[in-house]
């Protein structure tokens, strides 16, 4: 019997000496630039003091690998604080062992200057870096997959991001109130641009949508600077006031796979002036394109069958072209209220160019196509005139050739 206790009492000690790790408690570690407490369980940074400037994490404290710098508590508790909340560090280096950062982690940190994310970060959790007012350089590697809401809301300085091909979506309110932000690099793998995501972006003039996009989120670029928006045909849905409040807004282009436009959509764009509805609307909302004050012309193929009484609220003088008959557009619309004065065009007097007049962006590309035929055809009689008195230079003035006698 005391053997067997002896013997057992060695297997156990034994276990503890290999697997000490397996046990071990969170430790207070003095860092370059931070006292931090680590879990050495799941290698997890879960607090820190910051005592310098400039914080540097390593890539292992005691021998175990950093992988995570997150307060759990931030997941469940809106009032738990991140781990570098509130700090006053101009600058972090993040290890290449990092995998995780949770959720409001360097929130309100005021003089936080620049980011770099290593390539082994996969998540970035919700409001990571919000209101970091100086922050001005951020460097997203390829792996990050998922990017929390609201990561630079308020990021009052930032002026350009790219998103790594490895990005699968734009956050809620993720860029919202950036208002210097004026240069957005979105990669093909993005497949849904979140509700707000870049709401009150007022430097932001353009952006290029990518065709592996499926859905725009509600308000998603409400008061932002575009002047031209074109929405690729992987689009199907479109949320409320998407581009409302886009008061710079002159050209638009749908996506032909979307079936509904939402209520407010393009409200109080007012230097909107026309619009080609895509035949794949059925329904057009309340209020869609209310308080566009510039809007004159709206084509409408014949597929729809709702509009709301609301859709042009005030929008003073429309000119509705109806891809359908007179008849048609009885039935289905007796009883909206369009603005006053409007002048609706039915499907047999719609001349074959007005598609062209009220789609901007078609008008542009079409004169662009025809700008490059001119140019090509003025290259080519220009070389065939070049070549022509060339020939006859020769032809004029040529020496002819000497002859040579025979010799006696």
């Amino acid at each position: 019997m005391k053997r067997t206790i002896g013997f057992l009492g060695f297997l156990i000690c034994l276990v503890l000496i290999l697997t000490p790790k397996t046990f071990a408690a969170t430790v207070t570690v003095e860092l370059q630039g931070a006292i931090v407490k680590f879990d050495e369980a799941t290698g997890t940074i879960t607090s820190a003091t910051v005592t310098a400037d400039v914080v540097v994490i390593p890539e292992e404290i005691d021998g175990i690998k950093v992988r995570a710098i997150d307060n759990p508590s931030t997941s469940t508790n809106s009032n738990a604080t991140g781990v570098f909340e509130d700090d006053d560090l101009v600058a972090i280096t993040l290890p290449s062992t990092l995998q995780f950062i949770g959720n409001r982690t360097f929130r309100n940190c005021a003089n936080l200057t620049s980011i770099t994310i290593p390539s082994s970060v996969h998540t970035i959790g919700d409001r990571v870096f919000a209101n970091c007012t100086s922050l001005e350089n951020v460097s997203i590697s390829y792996g990050v997959t998922s990017l929390g809401d609201a990561v630079f809301f308020g990021c009052t300085r930032l002026s350009e991001i790219e998103l790594p091909n490895s990005v699968l979506n734009v956050g809620v309110s993720m860029f919202k109130d950036c208002i210097r932000l004026k240069t957005v690099t979105l990669p093909n793998s993005i497949r849904t641009i979140d509700n707000n995501a870049f709401e009150n972006c007022s430097s932001l003039e353009h952006i290029t949508l990518p065709s592996s996009i499926v859905e725009i989120g509600a308000a998603a670029f409400k008061n932002t600077a575009l002047t031209a928006i074109v929405l690729p045909d992987s689009i199907i849905t479109l949320g409320e006031e998407a581009f409302a409040q886009c008061e710079l807004l002159t050209s638009v282009a749908l996506s032909n796979n979307l079936t509904v436009l939402c209520e407010s959509t393009f409200s109080n764009c007012t230097k909107l002036t026309s619009i080609i509805i895509p035949d794949s609307i059925a329904t057009i909302e309340d209020l869609a394109f209310s308080k566009s004050v510039a809007l004159s012309s709206v084509y409408i193929p014949s597929r729809v069958s709702s509009i709301s009484d609301t859709a042009f609220e005030e929008c003073p003088i429309v000119t509705i072209y109806f891809e359908g008959s007179q008849v048609l557009w009885a039935e289905m619309f007796k009883d909206s209220v369009l603005p006053n004065k409007v002048v609706l065009i039915y499907d047999s007097t719609i001349p074959a160019i007005d598609k062209t007049i009220v789609n901007p962006v078609s008008a542009d590309m079409e004169m662009e196509s025809e700008s490059e035929i001119d140019t090509v055809i003025i290259a080519v009689i220009a070389a065939f005139l070049i070549n022509a008195a060339i020939a006859y230079i020769w032809i004029r003035y040529r020496k002819p050739p000497i002859k040579k006698l025979p010799k006696q």
